[in-house]
This record gives structure tokens, C-alpha cells and sequence, in this order.
């Protein structure tokens, strides 16, 4: 369909499986290159401080400390 320039169907946005196992691959070297590094069970490991701290700057996050 994305080949015919259908890029919708009733409001629903077509994604391409191609493109999005791409960007979830860039993503995933995205996040290891910062420090976040995926266990092989699946899920993500904690992030160090300093990447906490540097990710919440960059989103203008203000973090809560603990009580």
C-alpha cells in the first residue's frame, strides 16, 4: 500500500515493518552508546546516575530526590 501512496486507511497512520525494525535497531545502539545497556532476558538494565542526570537535562525534566 505504501508503494501505491496509500499512507492511511480511515485516519490509521500505515507503517512500514521495514522502517520500523530499522529505527528500533538504531534506537537500541542509540541507548547502549548513552549507557543503557538491554540484559538478554529482555529487559532494560538501570541507567548510572550520570545518565539519569544527563537524560533528564536534555528532556527539561526536573528530578525529585529522595525523602
Amino acid at each position: 500500500m505504501i508503494d501505491q501512496g496509500i499512507s492511511e486507511v480511515d485516519g490509521a497512520i500505515i507503517m512500514d515493518p521495514l522502517a520500523i525494525g530499522i529505527k528500533t535497531a538504531e534506537l537500541m545502539v542509540d541507548l547502549e552508546h548513552a549507557g543503557i545497556k538491554r540484559y538478554r532476558s529482555g529487559q532494560w538494565a538501570v541507567p548510572s546516575e550520570e545518565v539519569r542526570n544527563m537524560l533528564a537535562e536534555e528532556l527539561g525534566v526536573k528530578r525529585r530526590t529522595k525523602p
